[in-house]
């Protein structure tokens, strides 16, 4: 409901048990300040917990006030507000209390008036702005600290004398001097302890912590910059920078308070030094971060806003409890991991050497690889939603697996396996390296866009590949298995797409594969479209390969290598399946049949197998009939050899006007068939 219309306020109240959730931020936090995308201001009050009803005659007559029961929060990222947030900040709960279970900083006078019990447990901080607190009794848990500043605090409740509140305020009183251990830029004139919490309000220079001793504190709330170069700063509990923090040298945090990087100006440099053990370290959403150089991380380290690793190095600490979740942006470029991220947004590859160690991986989100080289090392961890690659090379030296896999540039390379779960597309770039790209059943990746080039990768298919648009360029000797479906969407070239196609794809369609050409009336390529031994494609048919009717040819061209096949060949009415160059051994248990054209046009071709097509044509190359009675309803022999050992039988006519006849078999030209010789010179061996 809108609040006091004169003064601009908003209240936000429930009943009859309702829940409120915010998700207000760029990365959906809880941050309600005004430089997030979809960010909660006000010029007047912000009223949490209670609201007035409209009323029968605007806010006027039987208006009703109505106030939530209580009040929680649930989830582990702090809560910031903004001094566009409000004039103040007011959060009201009824008998059911108020629990305060994240940080929360606020930048205005902040009311929190509950008749039940108030919690705090981790820092309630007011950023030198006043506090008052009304309860029925009022508890600091084991990690809540209450850090107003300069601030007023008022405390009415049972259990209010009993809070440690110790407070310590920057004044810049050391003049030229901003080290944190010179005692005269503290209002009392004496250096925070553990016991102390600590305020840095905002318009102070660089505050330094190098040479002095460690540095400490109950809570921390910075809003001028702060150094860390050397020696230490230990935070007890929970702590915001909410201006820049720069990290360097051999400075280290620590402490079991989580820290946040966060406010309209906060904003992270780390460049050496440590995070030890401890609480959270948070980029907050909007929030940007560069880290570069050694670091040793012992903690987890939330992202939420932009996070850029340049020329880092970062490793696991002591304890071996260091870790990234990236909810945010987080661009790699020169970087070495030696620490897991878990991910639910995109990690980018962009630049340079990037190397994956064995204890560190990716799971979850989206990964990008635009630019650079990427290695995932042996016993390194990558299990994510979305793989893309637009450029550079990513080398998976791992088992790694994708639910979607989309290549539209650059290398998949590495001599690890990677599994795609759901399907993506391959639309250009290359496959290479000694490892496997497996299409997981029931998966469908598609092979769409422009050139794409086959090294010497090997490529499984358990699922579905539907080739649609642009060619395959084979780069390099690698392998195919199929053992799902194989559709050929097109008339299209899998061996010299570009130009000039160098290596060999062998080509294994399992006993479940099937490869079929289901679209297009020209000429689809396995091999080389020319005579040439370049861009070779060895068909090991042992499922069923097949030519849908009136799509076509497919021809089948291995150059100068030998295929080995025992399963099924068949080819639709109005089309055609051709054996264009190098040998195939169609061997037993194999089996050539359909309403089409079976073409000898350049291979050698030793049918060992049943065969039994429409239509035979011989033009080159040479088809023997070994092993047994062959039959075909028309046979035109015009170039090439008929040879073999086997029976060849026309049931209905054809004609031969060249080539040559050989070998020990029998052709036979059953009655009524009518086989005409025409042409030129024919040779009878």
């Amino acid at each position: 409901n809108a609040g006091d219309g004169l003064t601009g306020g908003i209240n936000v109240g429930l009943s009859s048990g309702g829940t409120l959730n915010f998700f207000i931020g760029a990365g959906g936090n809880t941050q309600l300040s005004s430089n997030d995308t979809g960010s909660l201001k006000t010029t007047g009050a912000l009223v949490l917990g209670r609201a007035t009803t409209a009323g029968d005659n605007g806010l006027g007559l039987n208006a009703q006030t109505l106030t939530v029961n209580s009040i929680t929060n649930q989830t582990a990222s702090p809560i910031q507000l903004s001094p566009d947030s409000g004039s103040s900040f007011q959060l009201i709960a009824g008998a059911g209390g108020i629990l305060l279970d994240r940080s929360l900083t606020s930048f205005q006078d902040t009311i929190i008036d509950t008749t039940g019990p108030l919690t705090i447990n981790q820092t309630l901080g007011t950023s030198n702005n006043d506090l008052t607190i009304t309860a029925a009794s009022v508890t600091l848990g084991a990690n809540g600290s209450i850090n107003t500043g300069s601030g007023t605090f008022t405390c009415t409740g049972t259990g209010c004398n009993t809070i440690l509140v110790n407070p310590i305020f920057w004044d810049g009183g050391g003049a030229a001097d901003t080290s944190w251990f010179n005692a005269l830029n503290w209002n009392t004139d004496t250096v925070p302890t553990t016991n102390n919490d600590v305020t840095i309000g905002t318009g102070f220079g660089t505050i330094q912590i190098s040479t002095g001793g460690p540095a400490e504190a109950r809570s921390l709330i910075a809003g001028s910059p702060l150094q860390l170069s050397s020696g230490s700063l230990t935070l007890v509990n929970a702590s915001q920078f909410n201006h820049t923090f720069t990290f360097s040298s051999t400075g280290s945090l620590s402490g079991t308070g989580s820290v946040a990087v966060s406010g309209p100006n906060g904003a992270l440099t780390w460049s050496g030094g440590s995070m030890a053990s401890g609480g959270t370290f948070l980029l907050a959403s909007g929030r940007s971060g560069t880290l570069s150089n050694m670091l040793t991380l012992d903690r987890l380290f939330q992202n939420d806003g932009t996070l850029t690793l340049s020329g880092a190095t970062v490793n696991q600490g002591p304890g071996v409890t260091g870790s990234i979740t990236n909810v945010g942006t987080m661009s790699v470029s020169g970087s070495t991991l030696s620490v897991p991220i878990t991910n639910s947004s995109p990690v980018q590859f962009t630049a340079g050497t990037n190397i994956v160690t064995a204890t560190s991986g990716i799971t979850g989100g989206m990964v990008e690889f635009t630019g650079g080289t990427t290695t995932f090392q042996t016993g390194s961890t990558y299990s994510v939603d979305t793989t893309n690659i637009s450029g550079g090379t990513a080398n998976f030296d791992n088992t790694a697996s994708t639910t979607d896999l989309n290549l539209s540039s650059g290398t998949l390379g590495g001599t690890g396996d990677l599994t795609v779960n759901t399907g993506g597309a391959w639309s250009g770039g290359q496959l290479t390296g000694a490892g496997t790209l497996t299409v997981a059943a029931p998966a469908t990746w598609t092979l769409n866009g422009g050139t794409k080039f086959f090294g010497s990768r090997t490529l499984v298919n358990n699922g579905t590949l539907d080739w649609t648009v642009g060619g395959v360029e084979v780069n390099g000797d690698g392998a195919f298995t199929n053992a799902g479906a194989f559709n050929i969407v097109g008339d299209l070239n899998w061996g010299d797409a570009a130009c000039c196609g160098i290596g060999t794809t062998t080509m294994t369609n399992t006993a479940t594969g099937t490869i079929a050409k289901t679209a297009g009336a020209g000429t689809a390529f396995l091999g080389s479209d020319n005579a040439g031994n370049i861009g070779s494609v060895v068909m090991n048919n042992n499922g069923t390969l097949s030519v849908g009717a009136n799509l076509g040819t497919l021809r089948l061209h291995s150059s100068g290598s030998t295929g080995n096949s025992t399963g099924a060949f068949n080819v639709g009415t109005g089309s055609t399946l051709e054996f264009f160059g190098g040998t195939h051994n169609l061997n037993a248990g194999s089996n050539v049949t359909g309403a089409g054209t079976v073409a000898f046009t350049g291979a050698t071709v030793n049918v060992g197998g049943a065969y039994s097509p429409a239509t035979t044509a011989i033009s080159a190359g040479t088809a023997n009939f070994n092993a047994g009675a062959h039959t075909t309803t028309t046979f035109n022999l015009s170039g090439g050899t008929l040879g073999g050992t086997g029976d060849l039988t026309v049931n209905t006519g054809g004609a031969w006007s060249g080539g040559q006849l050989t070998g020990a078999g029998t052709l036979t030209v059953a009655a009524p068939a009518t086989w005409t010789l025409n042409g030129g010179t024919k040779f009878f061996g």
